[in-house]
């Protein structure tokens, strides 16, 4: 009769383990709880209003023909064979209604939505989820963005490759996925919360929901009449009631509750009828291996404790064994329902420790030349020489110098630079930054010597001379200028050495070769910086790179747009190029310089109000600033660590992202590369014109 106590496992089935001194009494096991004395029955195994009183009725109105049938089958002797139906109904009703099952969803629900939490927490675990977490479109991303262009397709009437659009959306939806997860986070934090609170309530739904409609013909039950049954012998200490009821003995020799395991897996299935019997069902021709031992696989799939007959030694040392399967079952259950939204990319985190390895030359052992040109008197060169020597000196203690070929000051920087021999035939001669941006003072050149890439050192004299002055100010300065040139040489000697051969030879495909050109010496300027900071005043340093980088924006918001207007009359697409792509050029390299510096020194590049920052809302780059300088950090964190050059080419998607926001989309045809520069950019200038 339904009742308040009610039981998830029935008295009936327990009193088949009751105690021989008091068939009312029974031994409840906990892992690592010593029972002292047999529990009551009629308060073992139950919770009030466990079912709640409708489906508590439900449960009751079965129970009749459940227990005859039990009592029936303990009465069979060992060896007989048990007719499948009723095999299969006493299992299916008992196994499931066990608190073991709900506990176990409610554990596993509460993982779930924690791991949900956990992943939705923080940025970079969304942006995984959503392939938002490279530096280039990810093939989880595409699967995203082809699906949205099929559902509107009037992004084709753009004319624009698919590609294209992929690229476009992608770097477009990592600029403004901080913006959006800043104002979604507080609000998933608190749905996450209010179905933590409900876990408990939603598993009781679902198990009653389950339990209600026991007399539907499940896929289980048809299963469990499928397999042969019969009555074995238990073991000779006497069986233990898990408090999952049943078990699952599966085809990959492991153990599992019964309402855990797929049907698919299971080999046998193992529910004991009292303490001194076995029901076992099995697969037409099987039988139980002879390692199989019911106790320990039934204390280890129980969840919070098994039942037993009596406290011997013999049962009691399967106690420490509860919930071992049981736990790691939902764990791993769990595991598998967040892998594909935790690449390895999350649990990474690489090592800023910079090592210069066996081939880091030490003190004494450089072989490098000072040059001084045109510069002063004797007495300050010999002096110049002997700082710059003890300069190389000390930083080699710290980074690999060994490609450096030697130093130039020279009185001319513009010639010394022309007239470097770089041992690469065909190579361009080095030239010096715009004068209208800013006075060129010092470069780093690679170059080849006896097979071998080295680098040349070019600065301007005057560096050499501050150096020795008497203003110490302004030696910090030169040697912040010089350093930076000597971490180059280091930066080189670690790409060399982790990606050989791809310095000075051509990038294959011809628009990442093109684009790339624009990119330039970003990434080293960016790790230049990062190490370089420290020498000299670095306020001083940011603020020059500030002006330099909003002098070349400003340039590019000027020019740009004046010969994509005049490119509408002439159509000479290269003429438009050959204006635009320098400029972009010189955004994205002043861009990194600067972000390098301000990466070390934890100071923001933009300051609110600034010119820098005016020009940079002005040109709709704020986003991209960030994402560039996170695409570049995350260069510099592998430092020496590269396992290909493409760690580095697909920083031109940024060159793409400018040139977009110019109005100039390129992009690889059959026949070299096409670039697109839309009528509409300039629609309203024209209509005036």
């Amino acid at each position: 009769m339904a009742g308040k106590n009610q039981h998830h496992i029935p008295r009936f089935m327990q009193r088949g383990f009751a105690a021989p001194s008091d068939k009312h009494k029974i031994w409840r096991f906990e892992k690592n709880v010593v029972p002292r004395k047999p529990r009551s029955i009629s308060n073992t195994g139950s919770e009030d209003d466990f079912y709640g009183q409708e489906v508590d009725a439900i449960i009751t109105a079965q129970e009749n023909r459940i227990s005859t049938e039990l009592a029936r089958l303990r009465a069979e002797l060992v060896g007989s064979m048990v007719d499948p139906d009723t095999a299969a109904e006493l299992v299916d009703h008992l196994a499931p209604r066990a608190a073991h099952l709900r506990q176990t969803l409610e554990r596993g629900l509460r993982q779930l939505i924690s791991g949900a939490g956990e992943l939705f927490s923080e940025q970079e675990k969304i942006e995984a989820i959503m392939g938002l977490d490279q530096p280039t479109p990810t093939p989880k991303f595409e699967e995203h963005s082809s699906k949205l262009f099929d559902e509107y397709p009037a992004f084709e009437q753009l004319g624009l490759p698919r590609s294209v659009l992929n690229r476009i959306a992608f770097q477009l939806a990592r600029e403004q996925f901080g913006k959006t997860t800043a104002e979604l986070l507080p609000l998933f934090n608190r749905l996450i919360a209010g179905w933590l609170e409900k876990s408990a309530e939603v598993s009781r739904t679902g198990h009653n929901k389950a339990l209600s409609r026991a007399e539907v013909l499940t896929v289980r039950r048809q299963f469990l009449a499928s397999l042969d049954w019969e009555v074995a012998q238990a073991p000779r200490e006497g069986a233990v009631l898990p408090d999952c009821i049943a078990i699952a003995l599966l085809v990959d020799g492991t153990i599992s509750p019964l309402t855990l395991a797929g049907t698919d897996e299971i080999r046998a299935v193992v529910m004991p009828l009292a303490t001194t019997k076995l029901l076992v069902g099995m697969h037409d021709g099987e039988s139980l291996p002879p390692s199989f031992n019911f106790n320990p696989a039934a204390a280890r799939a129980s969840h919070r404790y098994f039942l037993a007959a009596t406290n011997s030694a013999a049962i009691a040392k399967f106690a420490p064994l509860i919930d071992e399967r049981s736990s790691s079952l939902v764990d791993e259950a769990v595991s598998h329902a967040f892998k594909d939204f935790v690449p390895a990319s999350i649990a990474e985190h690489p090592s800023d420790t910079i090592s210069s390895g066996a081939d880091g030359a030490p003190t004494g052992q450089l072989q490098y030349q000072i040059s001084l040109p045109g510069s002063a008197s004797d007495e300050e060169t010999k002096q110049i020489a002997r700082v710059t020597q003890s300069i190389v000196n000390a930083l080699a203690q710290q980074l690999p110098l060994n490609r450096l070929d030697g130093i130039t000051f020279a009185a001319d920087y513009p010639e010394a630079l022309a007239s470097i021999d770089r041992g690469i035939p065909g190579a361009r001669a080095p030239t010096t930054t715009d004068p209208e941006l800013a006075t060129g003072i010092a470069q780093t050149i690679n170059l080849v010597r006896d097979g071998k890439i080295k680098c040349r050192v070019v600065i301007n004299a005057g560096i050499g001379s501050a150096l020795v002055g008497e203003d110490e100010q302004i030696a910090q300065w030169a040697l912040s200028v010089l350093v930076r040139q000597l971490d180059l040489v280091a930066i080189t000697e670690f790409i060399d050495t982790a990606i050989p051969g791809v310095l000075l030879k051509p990038i294959a495909d011809p628009l990442e070769s093109w684009l790339y050109t624009m990119i330039g010496s970003a990434p080293e300027g960016y790790m230049a910086g990062h190490l370089s900071a420290g020498f000299g005043n670095d306020d001083e340093t940011i603020d020059d790179y500030r002006e330099v980088l909003a002098k070349s924006l400003m340039r590019a918001l000027t020019i740009i747009p004046a010969e994509r207007l005049a490119y509408r009359y002439h159509g000479d697409l290269d003429r438009l190029l050959d204006k635009a792509v320098p400029l972009l050029g010189d955004v994205l390299t002043f861009a990194a310089d600067l972000l390098g510096y301000c990466a070390a020194t934890n100071v923001e590049p933009l300051l609110h109000g600034s010119e820098l920052d005016m020009i940079v809302q002005r040109a709709g780059l704020a986003e991209w600033l960030t994402l560039y300088r996170c695409d570049l950090e995350a260069i510099r964190t592998r430092l020496g660590r590269w396992r290909s050059f493409d760690e580095f080419t697909a920083l031109t998607i940024h060159a793409e992202r400018l040139m977009w926001q110019f109005g100039m989309i390129p992009w690889a045809t059959d026949e070299g590369i096409r670039v697109e520069v839309p009528l509409a950019t300039d629609a309203a200038q024209l209509q005036l014109a």
